[in-house]
């Protein structure tokens, strides 16, 4: 289940106009902030706190997520040095669950779980103008 088109324009509109900050953490922080509120506007509410990182260019990680039974929507964001994060959400059995690679800022994956489950989110920084960049995502569910 992919969000609609109109949901992620305004998710990116919406993260897009946070006010730059000094501290780049901040900023990311300011940005899932954001989507707190656009996500709770569409029925969502925050079920995980905020998971921050930081990665160099063309570099990527893996958390695992624990999710329960219901609907979830993952969504990241990442510094002003950043220009594209992409994300990849995998089950436990390594099998592609969803995926964002455009070329945005704005990662959102979605996931409907059936039971208690552990979920891979691969992180990669595929765009990213310094040594690292920051990036951070939140987990929303209803």
């Amino acid at each position: 289940m992919k969000l609609p088109f109109v949901l992620l324009a305004a998710a990116a509109a919406t993260l897009a106009a946070a006010p730059a900050q000094a501290q780049l953490d901040r900023t990311v922080r300011i940005q899932l902030d954001s989507a707190v509120v656009l996500m709770s506007s569409q029925g969502f509410t925050l079920k995980q706190q905020p998971v921050a990182g930081t990665l160099g260019p063309s570099a990527e990680e893996t958390k695992q997520i624990q999710l329960a039974g219901g609907s979830y929507i993952i969504v990241g964001a990442c510094d002003a040095d950043c220009s594209d994060l992409d994300f990849v959400l995998t089950d436990s059995n390594g099998a592609a669950v969803d995926s964002d690679l455009e070329t945005d800022d704005v990662p959102t994956v979605v996931v409907e779980v059936p039971a208690n489950a552990t979920y891979t989110l691969t992180v990669q920084m595929a765009g990213c103008s310094t040594l690292t960049c920051h990036y951070g995502y939140s987990v929303f569910g209803k």
